[in-house]
């Protein structure tokens, strides 16, 4: 456990995998944390620990909270984690922020703080730089999740926010329910089991490379599907594509309910 230190504020937000995205190559801070708004006050620190790595990287985001993981060389577990509250008053989003606190169990994490009442609210956002081979499982409520360039088991879910997937290989599961989910894929074929991704609001963008092998398994109930490179379909065209790329390998399943598909080659 460590101590929130003493920052400015900074509003509470919910962020989009776009945000996410910009958070993975500039990194978390408090910057702007002077503003306030009609919602009230705002505080925001920065914490930082080193973690030696074995076994499961287990992040609870929840109840708010965004989790970006970059695969990095080495075999240490670089936290940075952005505490953030909102009250009516600047002394009660301090007194908020510094109530609460980041629990470590080896390679757990997770936040604990202090009960809120009306307008009042705080939240624990992580990067983590981890070895590129890594097993994860990761939680969150509110917030989006971005895994870069990791090899491993990982099991990652959320209710409301994206899903950025760049990289990525192993056994990787991966759910959202009010999110758009995004994801790159690299090389020739996928390493490992294969990939599992699924959002039931929101549109998904998939990115192949050229000469790709992989058994496709992508589709939307409620939208439409969009490819930019032509594909042999097994059985009837509707709603759901079943296709195997090049020759064949590990599943790539990547679908949504209530959202549209684009598959691009690039």
């Amino acid at each position: 456990m460590f101590k929130a230190s003493r920052l400015i504020a900074l509003v509470c937000s919910i962020l989009s995998a776009s945000e996410l995205a910009a958070q993975g190559r500039g990194g978390l801070s408090c910057r702007g944390s002077e503003d306030r708004d009609d919602w009230g006050e705002r505080f925001c620190s920065i914490e930082s620990r080193t973690i030696e790595a074995g076994g499961v990287i287990r992040v609870e985001a929840q109840p708010n909270g965004s989790v970006t993981v970059v695969g990095i060389d080495g075999n240490q577990i670089r936290l940075t984690a952005k505490i953030q509250a909102r009250g009516r008053t600047e002394k009660r989003a301090r007194e908020l922020g510094e109530a609460v606190r980041i629990v470590l169990n080896q390679t757990s994490i997770e936040a604990q703080g202090p009960k809120t009442t009306s307008r009042e609210h705080w939240s624990v956002s992580y990067e983590l730089r981890v070895p590129r081979t890594s097993d994860l499982w990761i939680r969150s409520q509110n917030g989006g999740i971005q895994v870069t360039d990791v090899n491993g088991e990982m099991d990652l879910g959320t209710v409301n926010g994206g899903l950025t997937l760049n990289g990525l290989s192993g056994d990787v599961r991966a759910e959202t329910t009010n999110g758009g989910v995004d994801v790159a894929l690299e090389g020739r074929r996928w390493q490992g089991a294969g990939l599992t991704v699924r959002t039931e609001n929101g549109g998904v963008e998939l990115s192949i490379p050229e000469r790709y092998s992989a058994e496709l398994e992508t589709g939307t109930v409620n939208s439409g599907l969009d490819f930019d490179f032509p594909i042999t379909v097994r059985g009837r065209i509707n709603r759901r594509v079943n296709a195997t790329l090049g020759e064949g390998g590990p599943p790539i399943r990547v679908t949504t309910t209530n959202g549209g598909v684009s598959v691009r080659r690039r």
